[in-house]
């Protein structure tokens, strides 16, 4: 490099681009042409470093995977993936539950983090794009105190609601217990914009393809600052009693107000 140097615009202009490397493409063979503008060729060309296997159903429409999709219509299907004591629905036996969280959460000294309680709040926000289950009302298991247990009497029984059953599964080895999620099961932010279209639709501003937002004031302050809108698009909101869902923030996952630190995500987000 020169010794002519007294910008940023002259290191840039004396380093040599590198020569893009070639990265093979794996994955099933490339299929064949067939007929001009086929989406199902253009989609397995597309997708094939993926590997893996393609929705036949949501490859005819190109609208179908084109694009995201806010129901994840067009995404594989994970199913077929459990473990059932009896192969068909019963709990499979494992670690105490309670033992588990008292071995993780234990603290022997004390711990300086390098990182803001916000994080917490990505990690919730994550956790709500992938998932969301549907709680059983009339199944539960039982969580017996672990010897060591310091907090609550060891006589002490935590009930565990089991996540709801799709219903009509769950009678027989051939056709086993399948969960109900309740979100897309993808990392596409759905809980940010929703999972269904119509809950989509009720958050979009319609305009340059933003979200609704509000400007806020709070008190104290001199100037105001973006906010999630009030619920009064009437989506879907987690309450408790005496508190009125169009007096909560409105976001594409229910769980939107579970607390500040996930709030404040979504409001970093929108």
């Amino acid at each position: 490099m020169s010794d002519n140097v007294t910008s940023i615009e002259d290191v840039s202009g004396q380093i040599a681009t590198p020569q893009r490397p070639i990265i093979p493409v794996t994955g099933p063979p490339a299929p064949d042409q067939g007929p001009d503008n086929d989406p199902r060729v253009e989609a397995s060309l597309l997708f094939r470093s993926l590997n893996d296997e393609l929705e036949p159903d949501c490859l005819r429409n190109k609208s179908s995977w084109w694009f995201r999709t806010y129901e994840g219509r067009a995404l594989p299907r994970d199913y077929q993936q459990y473990t059932y004591a009896d192969d068909i629905s019963k709990p499979r036996e494992g670690p105490n539950p309670r033992a588990t969280s008292n071995s993780i959460f234990k603290r022997k000294k004390t711990i300086y983090y390098e990182h803001t309680p916000l994080l917490l709040g990505l990690i919730e926000f994550i956790v709500h794009d992938v998932t969301y289950s549907r709680v059983s009302i009339d199944e539960f298991i039982e969580v017996p105190m672990p010897e060591d247990e310091e907090v609550f009497s060891i006589n002490t029984t935590l009930r565990v609601p089991r996540t709801a059953a799709m219903p009509g599964t769950g009678t027989s080895r051939s056709n086993p217990r399948e969960n109900i999620n309740m979100a897309t099961t993808w990392l596409d932010i759905s809980s940010l914009y929703g999972s269904t279209t119509d809950i989509a639709h009720r958050l979009r501003s319609k305009v340059d393809g933003k979200l609704l937002m509000q400007e806020v004031q709070s008190p104290g302050t001199r100037v105001k600052a973006s906010s999630l809108p009030f619920n009064s698009m009437g989506v879907p909101t987690n309450t408790r009693p005496g508190v009125e869902p169009e007096g909560l923030f409105a976001g594409g996952d229910p769980r939107t107000n579970e607390d500040w630190l996930l709030f404040g995500i979504h409001i970093t987000t929108s």
